[in-house]
C-alpha cells in the first residue's frame, strides 16, 4: 500500500485547522446573541424584546449554522491520513451531529411570531454541548497522534 504524500497530509491538516478556527470564531461571534436570547427566555421577557433584535438574533443563529454545515461538508470532503481514519470518521459523525443540533436550535426560533420552542431550543443546546465535547476530544486525540 502506498504511503500518503506529504502534500495530502498537509492538505488534511490545513483543512482540519480551518474547521477548528472557523468553528471557534463563529462560536465567539454568535455567543453574545445566544446569551441575549437565553437571558430573555429565562426572565420570560421574549415578548418585550424589540422585533428587530429578535430578527438579528435569528439571522446570526442562521449564519452560524450555515458555517457549521459548510464545515461538516468540508470534513466530509477531506481524506484523512490512514492512521487517523477511525478517529476522523468519529470526528465527521460528531461534527455533523453538532451542525444538525445548531440547525435544530435555529429552527426553534419563529421570527414571524417572535417565539421560541423552548423545549426544542433546550434539547438542541444540550445536543450541541454533548457533540462539541466529542468533537473536541477527538481533535485532541488526533493532534496527539499527528506528525504534520
Amino acid at each position: 500500500m502506498a504511503k500518503q504524500s506529504m502534500a495530502s497530509i498537509q492538505r488534511f491538516a490545513t483543512n482540519l485547522q480551518t474547521v477548528v478556527d472557523t468553528t471557534e470564531e463563529t462560536g465567539n461571534n454568535v455567543a453574545p446573541f445566544y446569551e441575549k436570547l437565553a437571558t430573555a427566555l429565562e426572565a420570560d421577557k421574549l415578548a418585550d424584546m424589540p422585533k428587530a433584535e429578535f430578527q438579528e438574533i435569528a439571522a446570526e443563529f442562521n449564519d452560524a449554522t450555515e458555517v457549521y454545515e459548510a464545515n461538516a461538508g468540508r470534513l466530509n470532503g477531506a481524506q484523512a491520513p490512514i492512521k487517523m481514519i477511525g478517529m476522523y470518521s468519529n470526528l465527521k459523525k460528531h461534527y455533523a451531529a453538532y451542525a444538525q443540533a445548531c440547525r435544530a436550535m435555529t429552527d426553534s426560533l419563529n421570527v414571524a411570531e417572535q417565539t421560541v420552542d423552548v423545549e426544542a431550543f433546550n434539547a438542541a443546546g444540550s445536543a450541541q454541548e454533548e457533540e462539541m465535547d466529542k468533537v473536541s476530544a477527538t481533535i485532541q486525540k488526533m493532534m496527539g497522534q499527528a506528525n504534520f
